[in-house]
């Protein structure tokens, strides 16, 4: 198989993806999670997964 990329559909894709979010700096960690994975579903329409979050908030709080 033979597989042709669509540069327009993948900036597409990548600008979708590519949500801003407001880590809260302060407060409990799990607090922070759900509010990055509420954000980012809000922003993007995708559900971001639990580590994923979790990596973002730490490298927020320098963690």
């Amino acid at each position: 198989m033979k597989f042709e990329i669509n540069q327009k559909a993948m900036r597409e894709l990548e600008k979708q993806l590519s949500g801003t979010v407001q880590v809260p700096l302060d407060g409990s960690e799990s607090d922070a999670i759900r509010s990055v994975k509420q954000q980012y579903k809000k922003t993007t329409g995708i559900e971001l997964d639990t580590n994923s979050a979790r990596k973002i908030v730490r490298q927020a709080r320098g963690n």
